[in-house]
């Protein structure tokens, strides 16, 4: 079997196991008045093609990463609104859909080059296990921020992401960091702007 009909299989498979969560995310802990709802159905929407493309035997190549960012919106949703059940879906849901992503022929192929390179493309550097999760959980604590300090805090925040995934920690240990992050962003936030409103007054 080919390296594409290997992973067309275990797409199926997980975009299978993907559509249990996000139901579940849109039946019992989103607000249907708001757009979370909306969110949710064209996730649902997004696997539904997904699915439909590997039957007719086409290539996904990196339409993955399309759902991913569709399913960005429903994550904030849900964080919006916790629920016990809603926040196990919403951490099964991410999981599979890194699964989905790193298993892609793109991805595979693009990480083989970097076999044994880190950030600084050292070539004595050990392989780093990314988790597109909690990078995406860095970029929605950072966007929370003060504009003049993103940058700054971006820079840290996937740097100590990185130090923590260089030191064997699990995929869950990356996603209690990146969730860490994003329920102290609202405090920094007053807090940058405290301080910068105390330099201007002084």
């Amino acid at each position: 079997m080919s390296d594409t009909a290997i992973f067309d299989l275990r797409a199926a498979e997980l975009l299978q196991e993907l559509r249990g969560p996000v139901q579940g995310l849109r039946n019992s802990s989103l607000d249907k008045e708001c757009d979370c709802d909306w969110a949710a159905l064209s996730a649902l929407r997004h696997i539904d093609k997904l699915e439909h493309r590997l039957l007719r035997g086409q290539p996904l190549d990196e339409s993955p990463w399309g759902l991913n960012e569709t399913l960005d919106d429903v994550f904030s949703c849900a964080r919006s609104h916790p629920t016990r059940l809603g926040e196990s879906n919403r951490l099964i849901a991410s999981m599979l859909i890194d699964k989905l992503c790193e298993s892609t022929p793109e991805f595979v192929a693009a990480n083989s080059h970097a076999v044994g390179l880190g950030p600084s493309a050292t070539p004595s550097a050990p392989q780093v296990r990314r988790s597109p999760s909690a990078e995406r959980l860095v970029g929605a604590a950072v966007r929370v921020l003060p504009a003049e300090h993103r940058s700054r805090y971006r820079d840290e925040y996937l740097s100590e992401l990185y130090d923590i995934a260089a030191a064997g920690a699990s995929r869950w240990s990356l996603l209690a960091y990146a969730l860490r992050l994003v329920d102290r962003a609202w405090v920094l936030r007053a807090e940058l702007r405290d301080a910068t409103l105390g330099r201007v007054g002084s």
